[in-house]
């Protein structure tokens, strides 16, 4: 007996489908399967043929394709996209709602400026660099090793601290001081932010004007490489070259790397 379909006929996904999705991704998990479309239901069996099909409601493989969770393996097989296995991976590990949905999270252990520790919860899909700290090359090693991503990380909450505008921090302050804060408390965090603004400038200089320009793009702006290498016209997979180099000099300025 077929499963439920998933918005028959439209392409789309439904809300109310997710377990038909959940089971369909579940079933192509261990690998590519041959996919029989038709219209009394959707047939997924194995290809060796030794494990039982299981079918699903019509128009399901290609509700799911359309929403880019599966796509096609050639031979008539489907298999499971990139989006398809972060999707099953959430979904298996209890996850939900929209955050959840659109982000992969995962706490940081990173040194400050004091030569203390802070955690960090980082969205991975949105920094660039922390995919690339948590992503290994053949040899096992990080893509960016801890210095230069505790670097990375100072650099752009520098940059961050220091774009808050002299005006906004006169009111966010005057309003802690009204509510019982310390008074003054503006000038404090106007200093505050020229501080973090030169602590950025003495950085760049130090890593120079042939790296600094890709470490603003990636750490600060959160621009991904592919995207730093289509706006610069670098050449494929030169973009991270030239990061590591950048992120090596610049661990160096702030005492992370001899």
């Amino acid at each position: 007996m077929a499963e439920g379909g998933i918005n028959r006929g439209a392409g789309r996904l439904n809300k109310t489908d997710t377990g038909t999705v959940r089971r369909v991704l579940k079933r192509l998990a261990g690998g590519p399967q041959i996919c029989e479309c038709g219209s009394d239901g959707d047939r997924l069996r194995a290809v060796s043929g030794a494990a039982r099909g299981i079918t699903f409601g019509a128009g399901t493989i290609a509700a799911l394709k359309a929403a880019d969770l599966l796509e096609d393996a050639g031979g008539g097989k489907v298999r499971l996209s990139t989006a398809g296995k972060a999707w099953l991976k959430r979904a298996l590990s209890g996850g939900d709602g929209f955050q959840e949905q659109h982000q992969e999270r995962m706490a940081l252990t990173i040194r400050n400026r004091d030569g203390g520790h802070e955690t960090l919860r980082v969205n991975l899909k949105e920094s660039p660099l922390a995919w690339l700290h948590y992503r290994k090359t053949r040899n096992g090693k990080p893509m960016v090793d801890g210095p230069q991503f505790e670097a990375g990380e100072r650099l752009r909450r520098d940059h961050e601290f220091g774009r808050i505008r002299p005006d906004i921090a006169t009111q966010a302050w005057g309003a802690q001081a009204r509510e019982g804060g310390k008074t003054g408390g503006a000038i404090d965090l106007s200093d505050a932010a020229m501080d973090a603004r030169a602590r950025v400038e003495r950085a760049l200089e130090e890593v120079g004007p042939e790296l600094s320009g890709v470490l603003v793009d990636v750490c600060c702006y959160l621009k991904g490489l592919e995207s730093v290498e289509r706006e610069r016209r670098w050449p494929a997979r030169s973009a991270k070259i030239v990061l590591t180099l950048a992120l090596d000099r610049l661990a160096r300025h702030y005492g992370l790397k001899i």
